[in-house]
């Protein structure tokens, strides 16, 4: 399953401000890839638009459940309490269209 994740802070809360951010933020990132392994979830890209302190991520996971756990982990979950997160299960255009197509919603 796809996940879209927009992930946003304050300015005062900005890595680039914040020794604190910044320190719990670089020890989280130096361990996401392999915790994401552990619990089968792969970082399929993100996008960071800094002037406006907000990120956008999209993963694959085998579920929502996998996902959490993995935010769950000690060094992701430190990291992650600085920020403000939403996740929404996401679809590409392609696999909606079939859907689409497959159960008749469009004709």
């Amino acid at each position: 399953m796809l996940f879209l994740s927009i992930i946003s802070h304050t300015a005062a809360d900005c890595l680039t401000h914040n020794e604190e951010v910044r320190k719990v933020t670089l020890e989280g990132v130096s361990q996401m890839e392999e915790l994401a392994k552990k619990h089968g979830v792969k970082i399929v890209g993100s996008w960071n638009v800094h002037t406006k302190h907000f990120q956008v991520v999209v993963y694959d996971a085998p579920s929502y459940e996998a996902l959490t756990a993995w935010s769950m982990e000690p060094p992701i979950q430190t990291m992650l309490d600085h920020y403000m997160t939403d996740v929404w299960p996401a679809a590409t255009v392609e696999e909606l269209t079939q859907k689409w197509v497959q159960q008749k919603w469009v004709q």
